[in-house]
Parts: C-alpha cells; sequence; structure tokens
C-alpha cells in the first residue's frame, strides 16, 4: 500500500465533534486549509499534522477537549485484541492454562473472561446497567478499564500539533525535518485537559523493553501486589495481562504476536511464582503513559521544528493538568529514558505540565497572541515556552492567570524529590539557546507581558537565569514561603499543613485607572465596590475599554445585552435607556471620554459640525437594539445624529444626493445604520417605542466586543487612586462564563461535486480517492457495521464477542478486507479497526461541512479507541511507526 501524501485540500464550514483520538490528523500533507470549523469533544488532539507544508487554519474554534472519556487506553488494547483472539480460540482454546497460585483454566476460559469484562463495560456506559460492588468481576473492571475522573489518561493531550515528520508521540524536539510555511489566523483553541496516569517502561536484561502486543507496557502497578521490592513481588494479573502471557506461551506468529515482548523472568513469576530472575533483571524508567509514549502534559499549541510560521490574532486559554507528581518507584532521574528525551526540555517527571504555546527548534512570529488560564495541578506551568535554537519574532503577546503547583502546598513542595522539580511559573520562558525579538523594534519587549504568573519558582529577567523570561511581568509571585515578600515573594494561600499562623499574605497595589500606568495591556479596579479586575489598554493616561479582552467587563455596565443584528457589540438591555456615562458605572460628572475605532489609540471627535471632543463615545443607532421599520429618506434630514461619523468598518451607505429636489445633483455617501457613531457621552437613548421603531434620532451606548469599536476614558485627576486586594482575592476575578456552544454556519453555496449523507457512511471508512467538493449535507453521526437494534435489546448478545459470521461488530468485516485492507489480517491500515469516518487519499479535495457537523456516535465512541474524525492518508501512521504494521 503506497503511502499518500495529499495537497490542496481544504476542510470548511462546519462542526467535528466526538472522537476518540484527533478531529483532524495527517501526515506529509501540502497546501492544506482549514476555515470556519468548529473542533470539539476530541480525546487526543483537535488538529495533528507532522512534516506538514503550507497549511492555514483561520476563523476556527478548536477545543473544548472531550473531558468525560469513559474508558482508560487500556480498553483501546483490549478491543484491538479481538480479532486476535478470533484465531487464538480456533487454534489454542482447548489449551490448558495455570497462573501461579490460581486454578487452572483454558485459553477459550481467558477469553470469555475478558470478553464477558468488556460487556459490562459496554452495558455499564452505554445501557446505564449497574453492578454490585462487592461483585469480583465488576471491581475488576473497574480497575483495569473505567475512567471515573474522565480525563484523560494518556500522557499527552493538545489542541494543535504540528511537529516535523515523524509522530507527535516522540520526545519533543526529535522530529524536526518537513515542516513549514504554517499560519493560523483568528484560530481559538481552549478547553484543553489531561490527568496522565503515569506507567513504567520495563527493560529487560539485555537492553530490550518489555511490551504486550500493541507496543503497550505492562501494567506494573496492578498486575503485581508490589514492586518496591521486586524479590517479593507475585503476579496478580487482568483479564487483559493473563491473555499476553497466554499468546506468548501458545503462538509463535511473529505477525500474531507483533509487539510482545516478555521477560523469562516475567513468565517464572507469572506461572511458577520464581521471582528470582524477576528481581535481577528488574529494571523501570518513569515518565510513561500506557502505550510507551514520551509523556508532554496539557498543551494548547505545539509547534515543533516547524519553519517560517505565523501565529496572529490568537487565543489559547483554559489549558489544564489535573495529573499527579511522579512516581518515585523508579527512584531519583533528572531525564526520562523513554524515547530519547533531551535534559533541556523533557526534564524531571514531565507527565503534570501545562503549556499554552511550546514552540521547538522553529523559526516564525507570533503577532497579537494572547494566552491565559494554564494551569497545573502539581507541576510546571508556562504561558509560552520556546526551546532548542528556535528563531521567534513577536508583537503584542499578553500571558495572564498562569499557576505552577495549584494544588501544592508549601510542605509539599519542600518534600519534593526528582524526578519532580519545584513547580514552575512562567509568562514567556526563553531556552536552549532561542531567541525572541521584537518585530516592531520594541527593545523593551513592553509588549510582550505576563500578569498574574504564581507558582513555587518562577522565571526570571536576570542575567544568567536558570529559568529566563522575556518580556515584562506585573503580578507575577512566587507563593514559595522561603521567597522575599519584599519583591516578588509570599504566602497566596493558607497551607493546613502548615503550624506558622502569623503568615503574611499577599497584597498587591491595583490602579483605578490609566492615569499613572505604563502605556499597553494593564489590570485595574475600576470600582472596590463591583470588585472584579479587568484588563485594559491605556493610552497616554486614558484608560481603553475593550469588550474583545474579557467578558468580566459586563460587571461595570447597569446593563448588557449583545444585539440581534450583530453579536460583537454589547448594548444596553432594552429597558435601560441611558447614556454611556450613566451606563459605566465607574464615570460620573467629572469624566472625559473619547473613542479608539480600532482598540489602538484614544482620540477625540475633531469632526467639525459635531466637536463632542473629550466628551466623546460610542453608540449604535437603534435597529441594532429594535426591528426597524425601513425607510429610504435623507437621514441626516432627519436628525443631525446621522451627519456624525460612523467608525463602523463594514457600515453599509448609499449615494445621497446633496439637493434632494435636483435629480441631477452630486451626491455623498451616506451611511445607513451604523454600530458605532461618534456621539455626545450624554446622549440618552429616548424610552419611546415608536421613535425606537422608525429610525427617528434614537441611539444605544455601545461597545465592541472584537477588537473594534473601543471607548475610553479618563477620571478627574483627583478621583484617580491606588487600592490594596490580596493576590488571591484578584486571581479570583479571572473567572469566565463563555458560551461555548456550536452555532449553526450559512451553507455553501458554490457548484457540489459529491454529496454526502448518512447512508454513504453505513458500513465503514468514506475513502476519498478522487478529487473534488465533497459536500456533507446533513448532520453524520459515525456507526460503522453497527449491530442492529433487535439484537442490542437481547440480554444474552455480547457487543464484544463474534456474531455468526465471526466478525467484530463495529468493526471492518473479513469480507470488507479488499475495501479496508487488514479487515481479515494482523497488518494494513484497517487492522485495528476504522481508524477515521473520512480518509483523503488524494490531492486536490475541499471538504465542505455545509454547515453540518460530524462526530462519532456513543457506542460507536466506546468501542473504537483510535479514531479520528478526518485523516489525510490512506493510514493513520507512516511506515515504521505505530503500535501495529500499517503497511509499507
Amino acid at each position: 500500500i503506497d503511502e499518500v501524501a495529499p495537497t490542496l485540500v481544504e476542510i470548511k464550514n462546519g462542526l467535528l465533534g466526538l472522537t476518540s483520538h484527533n478531529a483532524i490528523h495527517g501526515n506529509k500533507v501540502d497546501s492544506f486549509t482549514i476555515s470556519d470549523v468548529t473542533i470539539q469533544n476530541f480525546d487526543v488532539a483537535g488538529i495533528s499534522c507532522n512534516g506538514c507544508t503550507g497549511v492555514s487554519v483561520s476563523t476556527s474554534v478548536v477545543g473544548p477537549q472531550n473531558s468525560n472519556i469513559p474508558v482508560f487506553t487500556r480498553y483501546n488494547h483490549a478491543r484491538s485484541l479481538l480479532p486476535r483472539l478470533r484465531d487464538l480460540s480456533a487454534n489454542y482454546g482447548s489449551e490448558p492454562i495455570q497462573f501461579a497460585a490460581r486454578d487452572a483454566t483454558t485459553v477459550q476460559g481467558l477469553i470469555d473472561r475478558l470478553v464477558g469484562q468488556m460487556d459490562m463495560v459496554y452495558n455499564h456506559i452505554i445501557n446505564n446497567q449497574e453492578y454490585e460492588d462487592n461483585d469480583k468481576e465488576w471491581r475488576s473492571v473497574k480497575r483495569l478499564f473505567l475512567n471515573a475522573n474522565g480525563g484523560l489518561d494518556a500522557g499527552s493531550s493538545y489542541g494543535i500539533v504540528l511537529t516535523g515528520e515523524g509522530t507527535a508521540a516522540n520526545a519533543i524536539g526529535s522530529s524536526i525535518e518537513g515542516s513549514s510555511d504554517i499560519t493560523l489566523t483568528d484560530v481559538e483553541i481552549q478547553g484543553i485537559y489531561a490527568k496522565p496516569l503515569e506507567q513504567f517502561k520495563y527493560v529487560k536484561a539485555d537492553g530490550n523493553s518489555v511490551s504486550l502486543l500493541f507496543g503497550d507496557t505492562i501494567d506494573l502497578t496492578h498486575v503485581f501486589d508490589q514492586i518496591k521490592d521486586p524479590s517479593t513481588s507475585k503476579y496478580i494479573g487482568d483479564a487483559y495481562t493473563d491473555l499476553a502471557f497466554a499468546v506468548d506461551k501458545f503462538s509463535d506468529s511473529d505477525v500474531f504476536k507483533n509487539g510482545l515482548r516478555l521477560s523469562d523472568g516475567l513468565r517464572s513469576l507469572a506461572f511458577d511464582n520464581d521471582n528470582t530472575q524477576f528481581a535481577s533483571e528488574f529494571n523501570i524508567y518513569g515518565s510513561t503513559d500506557m502505550q510507551l509514549t514520551s509523556i508532554k502534559g496539557a498543551i494548547g499549541l505545539r509547534i515543533d521544528g516547524v519553519q517560517t510560521f505565523k501565529i496572529q490574532k490568537s487565543l489559547v486559554h483554559n489549558v489544564e493538568n489535573w495529573g499527579q507528581r511522579g512516581s518515585t518507584l523508579a527512584g531519583e532521574y533528572s531525564v526520562p529514558q523513554i524515547m530519547g528525551e533531551q535534559e533541556d526540555i523533557q526534564y524531571g517527571y514531565t507527565g503534570n505540565r501545562a503549556q499554552g504555546v511550546m514552540i521547538v527548534s522553529a523559526d516564525g512570529t507570533l503577532d497579537d497572541v494572547e494566552i491565559y488560564d494554564v494551569a497545573s495541578l502539581s507541576g510546571s506551568a508556562h504561558g509560552v515556552v520556546i526551546y532548542k535554537e528556535s528563531n521567534i519574532g513577536a508583537t503584542n503577546v499578553r500571558t495572564r492567570n498562569i499557576q505552577a503547583g495549584q494544588a501544592m502546598t508549601q510542605s509539599n513542595v519542600e518534600g519534593l524529590t526528582l524526578p519532580n522539580y519545584t513547580p514552575l511559573a512562567c509568562s514567556v520562558e526563553l531556552r536552549g539557546e532561542s531567541t525572541l525579538y521584537s518585530t516592531v523594534d520594541r527593545d523593551d519587549l513592553g509588549d510582550i507581558t505576563g500578569h498574574f504568573i504564581i507558582g513555587y519558582q518562577l522565571c526570571t529577567d536576570e542575567d544568567d537565569a536558570e529559568y529566563a523570561r522575556v518580556g515584562q511581568c506585573q503580578w507575577c509571585y512566587n507563593k514559595n514561603a522561603d521567597s522575599d515578600i519584599d519583591t516578588n515573594g509570599g504566602v497566596l494561600f493558607n497551607d493546613p499543613d502548615d503550624e506558622d499562623a502569623n503568615d503574611v499574605h499577599k497584597q498587591v497595589d491595583i490602579a483605578s485607572d490609566c492615569t499613572n500606568l505604563d502605556d499597553g495591556l494593564q489590570y485595574i479596579l475600576p470600582d472596590p465596590s463591583v470588585g472584579t479586575v479587568i484588563p485594559v489598554t491605556c493610552d497616554n493616561g486614558w484608560t481603553m475599554l475593550n469588550g474583545a479582552l474579557t467578558p468580566n467587563i459586563y460587571d461595570y455596565f447597569t446593563s448588557y445585552s449583545l444585539s440581534h443584528r450583530d453579536n460583537t457589540i454589547i448594548l444596553p438591555q432594552t429597558d435601560d435607556h441611558t447614556s454611556w456615562r450613566n451606563w459605566f458605572i465607574p464615570a460620573d460628572d467629572d469624566t472625559s471620554f473619547r473613542v479608539a475605532a480600532d482598540c489602538s489609540s484614544c482620540l477625540g471627535d475633531d469632526n467639525e459640525d459635531t466637536m463632542w471632543g473629550d466628551n466623546t463615545a460610542y453608540y449604535a443607532t437603534g435597529d441594532y437594539l429594535c426591528f426597524y421599520i425601513r425607510k429610504t429618506d435623507n437621514l441626516c434630514s432627519i436628525s443631525d445624529v446621522y451627519c456624525n461619523v460612523c467608525d463602523d468598518p463594514g457600515v453599509k451607505t448609499y449615494d445621497q444626493p446633496i439637493d434632494d429636489d435636483d435629480p441631477e445633483s452630486d451626491t455623498y455617501p451616506m451611511w445607513e445604520q451604523c454600530k458605532y457613531v461618534r456621539f455626545n457621552a450624554d446622549a440618552t437613548s429616548n424610552p419611546d417605542h415608536y421613535v425606537c421603531t422608525h429610525r427617528e434620532p434614537f441611539v444605544w451606548p455601545s461597545l465592541g466586543s472584537d477588537g473594534t469599536g473601543c471607548t475610553c476614558y479618563k477620571p478627574s485627576e483627583e478621583k484617580s487612586t491606588t487600592y490594596q486586594i490580596s493576590l488571591a482575592q484578584a486571581v479570583g476575578q479571572f473567572e469566565t462564563n463563555e458560551n461555548l456552544a456550536y452555532t449553526e454556519l450559512e451553507s455553501a453555496s458554490e457548484y457540489l461535486y459529491v454529496e454526502l449523507t448518512q447512508d454513504d457512511f453505513a458500513e465503514g471508512t468514506y475513502r476519498i480517492t478522487q478529487p473534488g467538493t465533497y459536500v456533507i449535507t446533513e448532520d453524520i453521526v459515525f456507526d460503522f457495521n453497527a449491530p442492529p437494534t433487535e439484537l442490542t435489546t437481547d440480554p444474552d448478545w455480547s457487543p464484544n464477542d463474534f456474531n455468526a459470521d465471526g466478525d467484530v461488530w463495529w468493526w471492518p468485516r473479513k469480507d470488507q478486507e479488499s475495501e479496508y485492507p487488514g479487515a481479515s489480517t494482523f497488518y494494513n491500515p484497517f487492522t485495528l479497526g476504522y481508524f477515521a469516518g473520512i480518509s483523503v487519499e488524494t490531492s486536490n479535495v475541499i471538504i465542505d461541512l455545509n454547515g453540518h457537523s460530524l462526530e462519532m456516535s456513543p457506542a460507536f465512541y466506546l468501542q473504537q479507541r483510535f479514531f479520528s474524525i478526518i485523516e489525510l492518508a490512506k493510514k493513520n501512521f507512516v511506515s515504521g511507526q505505530g503500535p501495529v504494521d500499517f503497511g509499507p
């Protein structure tokens, strides 16, 4: 099977939903475009592209990730084992087998136990069936398969991951060739979560690793009673690992056994309870997961080895790692020994990190990028981290609320030993001879900012700092009790294990406005009675209110609503007839106002006809909140409101004659509706309903939430002040209530080449092998080769046993081998089941989602654990990579 590297692929206009692995995955793709797509409820990554060039992602949202994952990675391995069990049963089912200190059974008995436990999983999750807590098999099921907390137990999760040729599972910085020319514009990455369960790499005496059939590790802490003292360890086993030993014992086919590599010591312990050799050869390494990958934690955006990239006008936020500290069972180590990790990048235990943006061995620019709400409960947290000889240009990069060791206490930190480092918090860290320069020639990097960077260790801008910070950092605090409270330290929260009752809790000074603050992004407390800290832009002493920076700004208005015509503008509610001065709670009679059309600088109104000067604010015409009865008359003649300057960049205009009575009169452009009219800050909306609906002189105070239409204010000098609040209180202000719901998009209007319906996805992956435009005509739910409904209601039916034809439900049938190679063999692309809903196996392809969604059914999501919504290849790994032989 020849590898396919598609070119000229476009995916647009819709939703990619529930998937058990990636939403979009590709290898070596060239000229690949994603636009106007919402991607959410993926288990591992929203977009993953290895060795890709000419990639453009725009006006798209990636996340939130699925935080209700029902099963552990081991369930994926068990499902993948089922086709092999068919052969194992036929050839060795009657063979007896006995593990140490257990009753004898047969290979078929082991198979029946695993299938029975998997059926319990299915019935519990899909059919809501409950089992008794004292049921021995149910207890085994919960330990082996069920993910009670819903977080990803694998080692790494991403919003978007872009690497060189290879696979993202490799060590960071090891795949840095073949990826270039990547642009992300107006992309939002949000809600990326991880809760990795650390596993161990078990290395035999000959230096080779022990692995089970799919390159997965043996779960040492669960299949043995203990491993602290290997000389007294006993094999307990589980339904999956028992079968791995059975395959090792009876099968002599390397193709069948695939990645299975056990040791003599393991065999002696499992079958004879002889741990002599096991103890002598016992050697384990930490910082890996069940699939023996190099674990990395939660990462919003990973750019690894990409040359010539641009990230612009984009957001990365709510990247959270809920994982625990690294285990000390493998001893103390400073660098993992899993897949060639590099000391300057992956030092210590790496599974509990949270990183907004990671850049490695790359060359590119960051322009107008905001990273916020990045947190690790027990490890380090970064807004941006730049590794290994990268060369990065940047302007207007803002980080805030980056918290390391969020759940740690002082006593926890003092007790840390390797492989666990003190939780490090950084706004922007530069490592490994990397450089960062200003793309606007700003020597002080004053537009590279950090606010509320909190940990038990901080990056600093000191010379020769071990952890080097670039840019500015305000309210960046080391909460380690050993730090200096007069500089950047002090106790932030109570430590329940600390008996010192005299802890000094960190207080911070915060300005009420920008009167005495430097230009650029700042945080202020406009009114202590409201109590909400908000980000603003300071411009020469003026405070610029920008709805794009935070939804918390709503707290400072007497009411708010979003326009039915344009939801990017904030308005009062329809019964709040007010002026800008009265709408904005902190304002009083002495407050001055200016406007900032593009939210860059605060300007007074210098129009000769109005001259509102420093009492100018933005208003929207009435039709942005009322439903107008349309008129076509000379609006400027109705009211001088319509003669004012309109700063709406998308305003519609018409040609208005200078003399209405002269048919040959010269004309001038006249705007119709405007969301940003320069007007008197004391103008009050009219409560008369007729005026609101008949285009009389009627306006509402307005504020943009998309980076346009900002209004600035300045209080009188005597009203400008500074407050003192606790840092803990200030950090708590950054809770956001974001609407993550998918909204219907407009349908495509271009010529349709192929229309796809639900019927096209009944029996397997839709394989695109011809160039063209493929248009989704309805919401699609993937449920390939699902059992008939009447069968699923049969109490004796097993969702994991073979059907009457010897096939596995939700799996390619044996008679589909020609269409899905690997369906009846133990190699080739579909040997682990359907790996994608759609595979793009040619170039010049447009996938128009047409406002519709693609997602897995709940049952298929549970039963097929390695799946991408769209795969840009014939197979999901390049040759020589992955857990099985996917073909040449």
